[in-house]
């Protein structure tokens, strides 16, 4: 019979499979084990993008830039920004993992209201903004006096379920059905997913354009966040286990 070889994006290997066949899949793996898989890709995420060649996409993120003056909050005493960035920038300033350490595992993929931010983020659609505070790196809460203090981190005040999405999203256009045979997502989810997946154009070409769309978020600085929590948490869904 003859024999096709195909080349599996991020594999270290070239699989030989006979000529129109699909990769076998294993036994289904539980939940859990799904989940601890796609957490593991999305931890690499960066890292495994870079070594695929986008690093183009993946400049190391410099000082914030406002889009415009920001403005004093009296209530707390900070500054409250606005920015604009790629997504491949964003997701490099900002850290998913916390949202392990805050939250249990929670299953994205399959969830109504997440499952349809995933496929409306691939289709275009403008997400509301998140909510960053720029803290020093020397202290759990410091506060920094300026955006361009060196030594400073990024603590996501409220995002973190749309900044996992946005990581699935882009699994999803690089990695697509092969995540199935991965074990790292459910058939019909890939089923649910396809359409979009697909219209955003080749694995290359849809990663690229992705990683280049605009993610807005406010900055906050100079700030307190217990002040700040106080100030959102009855309007904010995900703020309260987003505050250490």
């Amino acid at each position: 019979m003859a024999r096709a070889t195909v080349t599996v994006p991020l594999a270290t290997e070239e699989t030989a499979l006979p000529r129109g066949r699909r990769p076998k899949r294993g036994k289904a793996p539980t939940k859990l084990e799904r989940l601890e898989r796609l957490r593991e890709r999305i931890l690499t995420l960066g890292q495994d993008l870079l070594a695929e060649g986008f690093g183009a996409q993946l400049p190391p993120p410099g000082p914030i830039r406002l889009t415009a003056e920001a403005i004093r909050d009296p209530k707390t005493g900070g500054w409250i920004g606005h920015v604009e960035e790629p997504l491949g920038t964003y997701i490099q300033r900002v850290s998913i993992v916390g949202n392990f350490s805050q939250r249990p595992p929670f299953d994205h993929i399959i969830d109504p209201i997440y499952r349809r931010l995933i496929r409306d983020f691939l289709a275009g659609a403008v997400m509301p903004e998140a909510k960053v505070a720029v803290l020093s790196s020397t202290g759990s809460e410091t506060k920094v006096a300026s955006l361009d203090t060196p030594n400073i981190r990024y603590s996501m005040i409220d995002g973190l379920q749309r900044l996992y999405c946005y990581c699935i999203a882009l699994l999803l256009v690089l990695r697509r059905q092969h995540l199935v045979y991965e074990g790292v997502i459910p058939a019909d989810a890939w089923t649910y997913f396809a359409e979009a997946v697909q219209s955003t154009g080749e694995p290359r070409q849809g990663t690229e354009a992705l990683l280049q769309r605009i993610i807005r978020y406010e900055v906050f600085s100079e700030i307190d966040l217990t002040l700040l929590s106080a100030k959102w948490i009855r309007g904010e869904g995900d703020i309260r286990p987003a505050i250490r």
